[in-house]
């Protein structure tokens, strides 16, 4: 274990969806963490006061203001939306500046590196900030290296908001079902993705992260699979399903983003298409034992559906 004596790791844009897991592995490291974020006041009623962690508020339209916040730290973890590309682009842009040894940017989701997955209007925002990021630092030779982790769908996250199956519906609502179901997803779990970032930060002098692009999921299933465990455990609920074809939902976003609407829930379409009618939200290979994440099985799977049914 490479020694964290005097080590820091800046998290910026601590107040969304990964924040709190990242934080919470990151101080387990024995690190010191600065909260980089827009609001303070926010971002302070989030996490619990700890000597490890110092807040700092930053306007992330000053590449100026970013760079001092990021002087003087190892590693920048950068939580920001993936819809924000261009204050994604100013951290890249202050990382540099400062001279920090490695960014982990906001790459979690697909991966890119797939041709119709970086083409795709649902991930222009993410390809444009991975593209600007790849060109900054193109090689292992420059002081700042990156390590990119891919993570595929936020399991806990979309089990919590009734996605793949509406198990928070306790059987009862529907479910909205693509296509023939059988699709396979690679999905991680965010306590995983917490994980792996903590221990790219721990190994970011080993070349094996250097200036990678990794892949890691917690569970990789369909959502038949999903349905069929749901229906296990809760027999007696009706499981009324809502089914989606894929390609008509893609049509369906044609024709907004035709008419000139690039908004999140206008490309939604295309998202579904990708990820269910053409197969491409799954790895068939991934770095989890290099980033100490457990591929897990049915019976895993089972036990978190169960969570959500019983309402935890």
């Amino acid at each position: 274990m490479a020694s964290t004596t005097g080590t820091k790791v800046a998290v910026v844009g601590p107040n969304g969806t990964l924040g709190q897991v990242v934080v919470k592995e990151l101080l387990k490291l024995g690190y010191s963490i600065t909260l980089v974020t827009r609001d303070a006041s926010k971002t302070r009623q989030g996490f619990t006061s700890n000597d490890q962690i110092t807040i700092v508020e930053v306007d992330f339209s000053s590449t100026e203001g970013l760079t001092e916040a990021l002087r003087d730290h190892q590693s920048v973890v950068s939580l920001i939306n993936r819809d924000q590309p261009d204050a994604q682009i100013k951290v890249i842009d202050a990382a540099l500046e400062a001279g920090v040894e490695q960014i982990i940017p906001s790459c979690f989701g697909l991966d890119t590196r797939v041709p119709e997955v970086h083409g795709n209007p649902s991930v222009a925002t993410k390809a444009k900030m991975e593209d600007y990021l790849f060109s900054k630092i193109p090689s292992s030779d420059t002081k700042t290296t990156y390590t990119a982790i891919m993570t595929g769908l936020f399991l806990d996250w979309a089990l919590g908001i009734g996605m793949i199956v509406n198990a928070v519906g306790k059987g009862d609502k529907p479910t909205m079902f693509f296509d023939d179901g059988e699709a396979k997803l690679s999905m991680t779990h965010r306590e995983d993705i917490g994980k792996a970032v903590a221990s790219a930060v721990e190994h970011r002098n080993d070349d094996r992260f250097k200036n990678k692009r990794l892949l890691i999921h917690t569970i990789a299933a369909t959502q038949n699979e999903f349905i069929a465990y749901a229906k296990e455990l809760a027999p007696e609920k009706p499981w009324p399903m809502f089914k989606i074809d894929t390609a008509e939902a893609a049509r369906k976003s044609q024709e907004a983003l035709d008419k000139g609407d690039t908004s999140a829930d206008a490309v939604r379409g295309f998202l579904m298409k990708m990820s269910f009618g053409d197969r491409l939200g799954f790895f068939s290979e991934v770095d989890n034992d290099l980033l100490g994440v457990k591929e897990q099985d049915g019976a895993y799977l089972k036990k978190l559906l169960s969570g959500f049914l019983q309402g935890q």
